[in-house]
């Protein structure tokens, strides 16, 4: 398989990506999860876009039986190394979310619950991708990799911040695509430490609403329960603020 820009992007990322102000949160959102997803009911879940397995390890350390899958075997080779150390079960395994290299057909149908989260796929474009097909692509596959009623949780960023903070000047320049809610950038804005060719490559990152997340969830077959407010740190069962960076959505699937 020929390596995307983000599938190198994460690769070179994942010596650092533990360091994030972001990640430093997981054990209070694994316990919010756990209000989500009962443990008793939902015991097998999907991590989709794991990183280096933060949620998996800890869920896992919980009673949870997960299984992670990723792009990046940069990421995935920490988050065995992190499993082996703790000695958890937590299994992890490389995959595309979109289905271009597709999650192993053993997986379909056998996952109480999904998770996708911090831009763990949803939202993330390569040139030439569709914005809308993208994370449409990433709803389907986890919807075939859950049982009738299972729940995804995801957190995605936030379209009302994209658009109070990009005006005229960016619309004009491509930095910002109004009608996609999409930010294209050099991928060396995320990470200084890159090398030059892939630092200077284009990529985007989508946002999304509220009723958009709504409309293609329901076409995937899942029925939206909540919208909250979704930024890392600060997840909890209330309308998401116009500046926050992401939402969270729950749903299950029909």
């Amino acid at each position: 398989m020929d390596k995307t820009a983000w599938q190198r992007f994460f690769d070179q990322h994942s010596k650092v990506y533990d360091k994030n102000a972001f990640t430093k949160n997981t054990r209070e959102e694994c316990a919010f999860l756990s209000e989500i997803i009962p443990l008793d009911s939902h015991p097998h879940v999907l991590d989709v876009g794991c990183g280096t397995g933060r949620h998996s390890l800890a869920l896992s350390s919980m009673g949870y039986q997960t299984t992670g899958i990723d792009l990046s075997e940069g990421m995935l080779g920490i988050a065995r190394i992190k499993a082996s150390e703790l000695g958890l079960g937590a299994r992890f395994m490389q995959a595309d979310a979109t289905g271009t290299y597709p999650v192993d057909l053993a997986l379909a149908g056998s996952f109480d619950a999904a998770l996708c989260l911090c831009e763990g796929s949803m939202g993330l474009i390569g040139t030439g991708d569709d914005p809308v097909g993208q994370p449409l692509a990433v709803i389907r596959n986890i919807g075939a990799c859950l049982k009738q009623g299972g729940i995804f949780v995801t957190t995605v960023l936030n379209a009302a911040r994209f658009i109070r903070r990009f005006g005229a000047e960016e619309i004009l320049s491509g930095r910002f695509d109004p009608i996609d809610t999409v930010e294209w950038h050099p991928l060396s804005e995320l990470y200084e430490d890159i090398d030059q060719e892939l630092g200077s490559t284009l990529v985007g990152e989508k946002a999304f609403t509220g009723s958009e997340l709504r409309l293609m969830l329901k076409m995937c077959g899942f029925t939206v329960s909540a919208i909250w407010g979704g930024t890392a740190g600060m997840w909890g069962r209330r309308k998401p603020d116009l500046d926050e960076y992401e939402i969270m959505v729950v749903s299950v699937k029909d």
